[in-house]
């Protein structure tokens, strides 16, 4: 699907070179097919078409996070939230990416936001609770994870985690310190790339095969 719709849009360019819109939907097939490298040049192209399009922004931010070019990523981000402070989403992946850049601190703070804007936002209590976990805050997760566990009550994995935290709670501090990598067991290793992948999906009307998008990431041929 993704494929043909490269093609349709590629067509529409050499016709309509002008229309940023176009250009944001090639990005977008482009990622879906684990394009990264040229999905970000596309939407770099829709911004230079239209620099106020926020969308192709965001998308542009999370190609860039798939080669890992978190400055950049950081920067385009940065930008859609000195105009749109309370953008749930933005926040949510800022923190992240902070995260992944080992700035946990900081990741805190933007994921923190997102929770407070949006308190039923699953996914950014979870990566929460991995970071307090990962900086040894156990308290301050256990505490987080009972909020969660509020609105998601038969979430299994949510079930589990609060179980691993309240063990861990009671255990002396030096043997807490491979906590967090249990942790990862209960939620999933690849969580940054199930959120880039729900993140690139963010307001999209065409959702192909979960499990198919998956497998394209995994396969780490980001730059084609």
């Amino acid at each position: 699907m993704w494929d043909n719709a490269e093609k349709i849009n590629r067509s529409i360019i050499k016709k309509k070179p002008k229309y940023a819109d176009v250009h944001y939907h090639l990005g977008l097939s482009l990622l879906s097919q684990g394009k990264a490298s040229e999905a970000t040049e596309s939407f770099k192209d829709a911004l230079k078409i239209n620099p106020d399009y926020t969308n192709a922004q965001i998308k542009l931010s999370i190609s860039q996070a798939c080669l890992g070019h978190f400055k950049e990523a950081y920067r385009n981000l940065n930008d859609v939230l000195k105009i749109y402070p309370n953008y749930v989403d933005v926040n949510y992946l800022f923190g992240i990416l902070k995260g992944e850049n080992k700035e946990i601190k900081t990741g805190i703070k933007y994921l923190k936001k997102a929770i407070n804007l949006n308190p039923k936002f699953k996914n950014a209590h979870l990566k929460l609770i991995m970071f307090y976990c990962e900086t040894g805050q156990i308290d301050l997760a256990a505490k987080q994870i009972d909020e969660v566990v509020e609105f998601f009550p038969d979430d299994k994995r949510l079930n589990s985690a609060q179980k691993l935290i309240d063990k861990v709670r009671n255990l002396p501090e030096n043997r807490q310190s491979t906590f967090s990598h249990q942790l990862e067991k209960v939620f999933g290793e690849e969580l940054l790339l199930e959120e880039l992948v729900n993140e690139f999906y963010t307001y999209l009307d065409i959702m192909p095969n979960f499990s198919e998008i998956i497998a394209l990431f995994s396969n780490s041929k980001y730059a084609q």
